[in-house]
């Protein structure tokens, strides 16, 4: 996901007058908002590490918050999908699609085992 990242969010004279990062945009235009802004003080390699360390929190976050809404959906799909980044609905997707598999099995095995109880 951090390979497609095109553009900073900036906000100018946030806390101290200082800059922060508050998202990050991507070449298609798709924009993933901090958790956490991040403040621009001190030297470029110190905040920049910074900002990494919150993309990565906060794509964990947004990745967790589209697998627990996907579950909880009400409403329709394609709303949900345009709730959220592409990568995160790919994610949320794979998550859910091996869960529903893994129950699908475990269902088979269950009425497999009953239906063997009954002959």
């Amino acid at each position: 996901m951090f390979d497609n990242v095109a553009s900073l969010k900036l906000m100018e004279g946030g806390e101290g007058g200082k800059t922060h990062v508050t998202g990050m945009v991507s070449s298609e235009k798709e924009e993933m908002d901090f958790k956490n802004d991040v403040i621009c003080k001190g030297r470029v390699e110190e905040w920049m590490n910074d900002v990494v360390a919150e993309m990565r929190a906060s794509n964990r976050f947004i990745t967790k918050k589209s697998i627990f809404y996907y579950g909880k959906m009400r409403k329709s799909r394609v709303d949900w999908i345009k709730d959220f980044q592409g990568m995160v609905i790919l994610a949320a997707n794979q998550v859910w699609w091996t869960a529903e598999v893994e129950d699908t099995f475990n269902w088979a095995k269950v009425y497999t085992f009953f239906n063997f109880l009954t002959y």
